[in-house]
């Protein structure tokens, strides 16, 4: 009983940061249907409070991705970090080829991976950001179940 009741307080929760995308935010309901893998009726049902139409797998997906959008507004270092995580540990690139795209040194590609932020400069998080886009954006069809 108290497991139910945890889940609905999250799914309520979810509801309330959805309200918050869209209120705060400026999300529209077409954005957030393709952030969310839904259709836009299925997001209208969800800002309504209704979530029955949703399968239990596509509920924890949403929720899963409505956590993801809000966790990405607070540390954008760490997102950096685990952006460009991926770039090295699974499509295997070197530290030393995103650091000659992104101009700087291979020490600063390191220490984002590391999380040891307080060592690179701002600059070198802009272009590091920019090579980590431009490279995750290119690979994105490579990236099942990630």
């Amino acid at each position: 009983m108290d497991e139910i009741l945890n889940v609905q307080k999250r799914k309520n929760g979810d509801i309330e940061r959805i309200h918050a995308l869209i209120d705060n935010y400026q999300f529209t309901t077409e954005s957030l249907a393709r952030c969310l893998a839904l259709t836009e009726d299925s997001v209208e049902q969800v800002i309504a409070g209704n979530l029955s139409h949703l399968s239990e797998w596509e509920c924890t997906q949403m929720m899963c991705k409505v956590g993801f959008i809000f966790e990405s507004l607070r540390d954008y270092d760490l997102s950096l970090s685990a952006f460009l995580g991926v770039l090295v540990h699974e499509h295997k690139m070197k530290t030393e080829t995103i650091a000659r795209f992104a101009e700087c040194g291979t020490e600063a590609v390191e220490q984002v991976l590391n999380g040891e932020m307080q060592f690179v400069t701002e600059s070198e998080k802009y272009r590091l950001a920019i090579v980590v886009m431009r490279f995750r954006y290119l690979l994105k069809d490579r990236e099942n179940g990630i």
